[in-house]
């Protein structure tokens, strides 16, 4: 693979463009995915980990446990979610968003685009750059596949479950996280850098070294 991977909504100046990068699978030793369900994005659906990450060095060690359980004590063709938001901001490949996420309760997420903070926020509060990252895959995603704001939702509004976590959710039930993808929206398309070969590696060895 290229040490630099973009995918780009649309064709714009650099003066009115918000860039997403995200660390590409590769980068976090991700193991082979099975085959997915192809599905058609119509919506955006925002969940936790439910596991807290009180030390960010942490995440890749959470990613992929995360990966192992999803499919070998689950059986799932690879990580449930599309993306992985850390505490620092960062933006983890996962699942493709080519194929219908997984999910262990009792709704149906074809047509999701599943995004996860990782950490438990029933426990704990959501770190501000954690925030953003997160808002601003939202706009690439609400850009990307010609969705709205307001397509935008927590997991407990499609099941009985306390994800995405009270003080997640609460930004999304308050409208806050639609505001802050607005906001980023206004300033123009928004471009998805994939990070990948030598520079992804630099990037998994600062965030593992607490950077």
């Amino acid at each position: 693979m290229v040490a630099d991977e973009t995918t780009t909504s649309s064709a714009t100046s650099p003066a009115a463009l918000t860039v997403v990068e995200v660390l590409c699978r590769e980068s976090w030793a991700a193991a082979p995915a099975g085959a997915g369900t192809p599905h058609t994005i119509d919506q955006i659906t925002v969940h936790h980990s439910a596991t807290r990450l009180d030390d960010n060095r942490d995440v890749v060690d959470h990613i992929r446990r995360y990966q192992r359980d999803h499919q070998q004590s689950r059986g799932w063709v690879d990580l449930a979610y599309h993306y992985v938001i850390d505490a620092r901001g960062n933006v983890y490949e996962a699942r493709s968003t080519d194929f219908v996420g997984d999910t262990s309760t009792n709704y149906d997420p074809t047509g999701h685009f599943l995004a996860m903070c990782d950490g438990n926020f029933e426990e704990q509060d959501v770190p501000e750059p954690q925030f953003d990252g997160l808002a601003r895959l939202l706009a690439w995603g609400v850009h990307q596949y010609g969705l709205t704001v307001e397509s935008i939702s927590g997991h407990r509004d499609h099941a009985p479950t306390a994800c995405p976590g009270q003080n997640l959710y609460e930004q999304v039930e308050s409208g806050e996280l639609a505001r802050r993808v607005q906001a980023h929206l206004a300033v123009g398309p928004v471009e998805r850098r994939l990070v990948c070969g030598a520079e992804a590696g630099r990037r998994i060895d600062a965030i593992q070294a607490g950077a």
